[in-house]
């Protein structure tokens, strides 16, 4: 575990910096090169890893100056899974809806975020979606999964989603030393 010792400003920049934080990539997330493509651009650390839930999470290297002498696994803290459209998670609502359930069931991360690239709640209610599945209900799924297991739900640009990945994973360190 972390030292909970109080971290300066300065420290704590140096521990949620690019060179500290290495990104997990879930193997089995497979259209995911727009995203590596960015951490690659954007010098963000990752490393494609076998993740029990999630598409992505992440890890703290070894920082001994800072009492942090060993490499630190955040996956209990954070999950992040990402769909790539509306019509991915309608499909997984209806479809896949048990298997969905099952996935987030068995998810143990304290923070758990679904990032649904180019969607927004707006979209859903205008059935801006390939899918048949009913506006009101995918609306209402959405609501119920975040209840039902704290998931905060995040829309975000194809563009986008990368940088968001890494920001929640930097700024929930951030929240976790404070």
């Amino acid at each position: 575990m972390i030292n909970r010792r109080k971290y300066s400003d300065k420290e704590l920049d140096k521990i949620i910096s690019k060179e500290n934080i290495v990104v997990l990539v879930d193997s089995r997330e497979k259209a995911n090169k727009h995203i590596t493509d960015v951490f690659d651009r954007e010098g963000i650390s990752y490393r494609v890893c076998t993740l029990e839930s999630g598409d992505y999470s992440f890890e703290l290297k070894a920082i001994p100056e800072l009492d942090i002498p060993h490499t630190m696994d955040f996956r209990q803290d954070i999950m992040i899974e990402r769909k790539n459209s509306l019509d991915e998670i309608s499909g997984n609502f209806t479809r896949g809806r048990e298997r969905f359930n099952d996935e987030f069931g068995r998810a143990w991360a304290v923070r758990k975020y679904l990032l649904i690239e180019d969607g927004s709640y707006e979209k859903i209610l205008k059935h801006d979606y390939r899918t048949e599945y009913n506006s009101t209900s995918f609306f209402a799924s959405l609501l119920s999964f975040d209840a039902r297991y704290g998931l905060r739900v995040q829309f975000c640009n194809k563009e986008t989603s990368a940088i968001l990945i890494y920001n929640i994973c930097k700024y929930t360190l951030r929240e976790i030393l404070k």
